[in-house]
């Protein structure tokens, strides 16, 4: 099986060195994944960016379109500005920097049991019409046209996760719903092992000393 995994951003810097620290002590995903980075912004100098992505695997950084409406479409821009590196890859794993994988064993079971499904797309569904935009998955190879008709005027809406939920259903891409167990305001570590938190302090409290917020904790958690 052979990886990747897109992270798209904005600002962020000081994630992707926590984001990579995380990764290097994987081992299903450090053995499987190459890491693609790509961002938008004009105010991030691409050699701070390079520091920070550590990830012990192949690292590509690539700067894209900063649109108009930013992030209502700026995530589904870069990957199909980008969409001509994924073609090697079984699965592309799409997450904003502030996601960290914190336990791979729930991504590895979960890819596992899609590669020889019907299904193109693996999201989770937070919110009524909406498809969460920190973190879905999908095979390249399945969905070459998508994200350029994806972010065509057919399919504006107010969030980026109300165009993703709609540009998926209207085009009728087969996908797989799974229930990640937290609303994105949780901020705890997810059924699949990732967590969404914008504070650093408790990032590096997991990375450095094992310690979760609240009562969520990796290793406690069923697949859905």
């Amino acid at each position: 099986m052979k990886l990747l995994w897109h992270l798209n951003s904005h600002r962020q810097l000081e994630e992707y060195f926590l984001s990579s620290q995380f990764f290097n002590r994987t081992e299903f995903l450090k053995n499987n994944t190459d890491v693609l980075v790509t961002f938008n912004s004009d105010n991030i100098n691409i050699e701070d960016l390079k520091k920070k992505c550590v990830y012990d695997t192949k690292v590509e950084i690539v700067k894209t379109t900063n649109p108009p409406d930013g992030v209502h479409r700026g995530q589904l821009i870069a990957i199909n500005e980008t969409f001509d590196k994924f073609a090697d890859y079984d699965y592309v794993i799409h997450t904003t920097p502030d996601v960290y994988i914190v336990e791979e064993k729930y991504i590895k079971i979960l890819l596992e049991e899609e590669i020889n499904s019907d299904n193109h797309f693996i999201v989770d569904k937070q919110y009524d019409q909406q498809y969460c935009t920190d973190f879905f998955v999908f095979k390249p190879s399945k969905v070459i046209d998508f994200f350029n008709l994806a972010i065509s005027p057919t399919y504006d809406s107010q969030i980026i996760e109300q165009r993703l939920f709609k540009s998926i259903n209207s085009l009728k891409i087969p996908h797989r719903i799974i229930n990640r167990g937290i609303s994105s305001l949780d901020w705890q570590v997810d059924n699949y092992g990732l967590i969404h938190n914008h504070n650093l302090n408790v990032i590096k409290n997991i990375l450095n000393f094992n310690i979760y917020p609240n009562k969520a904790i990796a290793h406690s958690h069923n697949l859905h």
